[in-house]
């Protein structure tokens, strides 16, 4: 049996290959059938790895680090299941149409997004996984291109760019105030009640998780966008990309 490091990176691995893949690939006629195959391993490290399994990347690899805890092991194969049984409706539902292969590139972006923001132990992770989930959910929404979808993904992108600036901020006074220069995000929460800015960054990351998660009154973009989005991509966004904030909050 995998060990619980093995299974914790192959989570995040099996998509991003998937990914490497199509793009490489010039009959990548078989990508979308195998979507629903992506999100398995996530499903499988939620459920066999270990409480506290950690799989690091080298620091020539940005030091990436991955940590499953309970929580995020709940949250973990909760979207897994999720993205598995969207994955499984797109494929009928997208069945004889055009335009796959963009559809299934920024598909795997945005579950590589999803399933990464519950595990990463760095701040540095976390913006790039949460950022890949708000970007690569925009081209799944505007994907039929018609006037009111374009407009639902302008105002939907826009609340999510609005999100990742306060987020932004806050994660920079949050490293700042981190001891030992250390960017993994249990040791700077753990400093933040002694911090002097520490009204701000709980400020900012209120208003940028609050607009991610649709907190009101600034849920505006969420009833427009899901009306807008196929149904699919409506299920993933409102059942677990919304969620990519709640593992660090």
């Amino acid at each position: 049996m995998m060990s619980g490091s093995a299974l914790l990176a192959a989570a995040l691995a099996t998509p991003f290959a998937m990914l490497v893949a199509y793009l490489v690939l010039r009959t990548p006629d078989w990508g979308r059938s195998l979507l629903p195959l992506a999100p398995v391993p996530a499903l499988l490290a939620a459920i066999l790895a270990p409480d506290g399994s950690v799989f690091a990347l080298p620091d020539t690899l940005l030091g990436l680090t991955l940590i499953l805890d309970r929580p995020g092991a709940l949250l973990l194969g909760t979207a897994a299941l999720l993205w598995i049984a969207a994955a499984f409706y797109a494929g009928i539902d997208r069945r004889g149409r055009a335009n796959d292969r963009r559809v299934v590139i920024w598909w795997l972006i945005t579950l590589i997004g999803s399933l990464g923001v519950f595990v990463v132990a760095a701040i540095p992770g976390f913006y790039l996984f949460f950022t890949a989930v708000s970007l690569g959910a925009y081209w799944l929404i505007v994907e039929e291109g018609t006037p009111s979808v374009r407009r639902a993904g302008t105002i939907y992108v826009s609340f999510a760019l609005l999100g990742e600036a306060f987020l932004l901020l806050a994660f920079v006074l949050l490293a700042m105030g981190a001891p030992d220069d250390s960017l993994l995000i249990r040791d700077a929460v753990a400093a933040l009640s002694s911090s002097p800015m520490r009204t701000p960054i709980l400020a900012l990351l209120i208003l940028g998780f609050g607009v991610k998660i649709g907190m009101v009154p600034m849920h505006v973009w969420m009833p427009l966008t899901y009306s807008a989005a196929p149904i699919p991509v409506a299920a993933v966004l409102s059942g677990a990309a919304v969620k990519a904030g709640a593992r660090q909050v």
